[in-house]
């Protein structure tokens, strides 16, 4: 009983730290920059093997965050017609990935 006590009571006067000014080694950053840039030239070698149409819209939708609208706009198309276009890119670029 005794024993259990003691163990309480360190348990609850366990020290503390705080990671407020903890920095990250920089092999960890170093690291992440890796993986990054083999998912970005992954997923550029992927946009590649697409269609012309289908690389143009999904460059306009997601890396240039352009609305539907605007996309259309810039392809000469209906706002619907890129959303479909939109659907059909995005399931292309699933099966190269």
């Amino acid at each position: 009983m005794a024993h259990n006590q003691m163990v309480d009571h360190h348990r609850t006067r366990r020290p503390t730290t705080d990671l407020e000014g903890v920095e990250i080694p920089e092999e960890a950053e170093a690291e992440q920059r890796v993986l990054v840039q083999e998912v970005q030239s992954h997923l550029k070698a992927a946009l590649e093997c697409l269609s012309e149409d289908h690389r143009q819209v999904l460059v306009l939708r997601f890396l240039l965050e352009k609305s539907g609208r605007e996309v259309g706009e810039i392809m000469n198309r209906k706002e619907v017609t890129i959303r479909g276009l939109q659907m059909r890119a995005l399931q292309a670029l699933r099966r190269e990935i």
